[in-house]
């Protein structure tokens, strides 16, 4: 399914038109009340679950510590939930 045009123009001469090609994006948006759970696993890597469903696992252990570093890190963009996740 195309997903849209760019046209590259050098001195008011077209120069190439680009498209982009997706698959047809899925139905099953997240509603109010659904969970997204991540979870890391030590050799195996950061999973998101969705509605209770694994959908991806990211390998990378960077991925899971910038993803946690968001609420566990030394500037977490969130303040408060940092104490109630460690159990303070």
């Amino acid at each position: 399914m195309l997903n849209g045009l760019g046209l590259r123009n050098k001195h008011r001469v077209k120069v190439y038109v680009a498209g982009l090609y997706l698959p047809p994006r899925r139905a099953g948006a997240l509603k109010e009340g659904d969970q997204m759970v991540f979870t890391y696993v030590p050799g195996t890597g950061t999973t998101l679950a969705i509605k209770g469903n694994d959908k991806i696992t990211i390998a990378d252990p960077a991925f899971g510590r910038m993803l946690f570093s968001v609420w566990l890190g030394p500037k977490p963009t969130q303040c408060g939930p940092e104490k109630r996740i460690l159990g303070q």
